[in-house]
């Protein structure tokens, strides 16, 4: 069962990520061109270079996307607009040939450290948060035992409780129903900074979030996103 969660969160990370680049490139090209301010102006609906197809001069190309999602996961940079951002502010504008490139995905890396700052103060805020939320739940069903008051404010959603949070508890509780439940959201959230997770938040990192990695690096590439006849498709999840 959890094996298999994390095959499909990670599938369906890698192709919202696809969406999400294609969208951060083609606003940021625009943006670079001074396009934003013409009200006439519209996204193109397919550009053969980037989604793949056939050219106007009949050139045949293959999507940049999954390839380029597919190296962002395996780096643990999942901030598409970001990463577009910087792409665009560096330089590299206009060339395709850079986007896929380990020394390119670096240098983003470097630009941007989310690090153990902000990752030990989620861990902290959370904490607060969830004593707070259980004081609060215990007041109000004073006859409910605290496992069962724990149960509820790991899956209430109106307690500002991060998902990898609430994940955690459940799992070291053993409450695992639950725990499947939050899994996708809390493997989403771990996903952004592994690394940086688990010097923090070291043994209450779950190991079957940390098996998910595995999955990442021993992947093959992300499928191609296209319909059969080569165009992309627009990915709403």
């Amino acid at each position: 069962m959890e094996t298999q969660v994390i095959k499909d969160t990670v599938q369906r990370t890698c192709l919202q990520l696809q969406s999400k680049l294609r969208a951060a490139y083609l606003y940021n090209y625009a943006k670079a061109k001074g396009l934003l301010n013409n009200e006439d102006y519209k996204f193109p609906a397919h550009v053969p270079h980037l989604d793949g197809g056939t050219d106007k001069w009949g050139r045949n190309h293959k999507p940049v996307w999954p390839k380029l999602a597919d190296l962002l996961l395996k780096n643990e940079c999942l901030d598409a607009y970001g990463f577009m951002a910087f792409f665009f502010s560096n330089g590299n504008k206009y060339k395709k040939s850079h986007l896929c490139k380990q020394e390119t995905v670096d240098a983003y890396k470097q630009s941007k450290q989310v690090g153990r700052e902000v990752v030990l103060s989620i861990l902290e805020n959370d904490t607060e948060l969830f004593i707070a939320a259980c004081d609060k739940v215990k007041r109000w069903f004073p006859e409910n035992s605290y496992e069962d008051v724990w149960k509820h404010v790991i899956l209430a959603e109106d307690f500002q409780i991060s998902p990898l949070f609430r994940y955690c508890v459940a799992y070291k509780q053993e409450f695992y129903t639950e725990a499947d439940t939050l899994m996708p959201a809390a493997l989403m959230q771990y996903l952004k900074n592994p690394t940086a997770y688990e010097q923090v938040w070291d043994m209450a990192i779950p190991q079957t979030l940390k098996d998910s990695l595995s999955f990442i690096h021993e992947s093959t590439p992300a499928s191609n996103v296209t319909n059969e006849d080569g165009l992309w498709v627009n990915l709403i999840i």
